[in-house]
């Protein structure tokens, strides 16, 4: 089996413990690792729903966009995640953003 730069990406993300969620800068998921599935939505897909679903009180969809209520960098912050059913728990977070102008974002969260 050839393994490819994103084969050997999905290998890492799927089998880490913490939650990865890769957004776009209008707020779609669009890519979810299996822990992210698992702590958020007991299995379920997240991909094509709005990382404002998950952290609603850090992000907020207006007319100019995505708004964002927290910092980009290495940074921890502390959010509430907010589960498929609206149930919620406390998680520890880094938000990273790619490029100067960025067009993707990557959420990594443990509780």
């Amino acid at each position: 089996m050839a393994m490819t730069q994103e084969s050997i990406f999905h290998f890492f993300m799927d089998n880490a413990l913490e939650i990865a969620l890769l957004f776009e800068k209008n707020g779609k998921i669009i890519y979810a690792n299996e822990s992210a599935k698992q702590q958020l939505s007991d299995g379920e897909e997240w991909k094509g729903c709005l990382i404002s679903d998950i952290f609603p009180a850090v992000f907020e969809m207006t007319d100019s966009g995505l708004r964002a209520n927290c910092s980009f960098g290495q940074e921890r912050q502390e959010m509430m995640a907010y589960r498929k059913n609206k149930t919620c728990f406390p998680v520890k977070t880094r938000m990273l953003q790619y490029g100067e102008e960025p067009q993707a974002y990557l959420c990594v969260a443990y509780d």
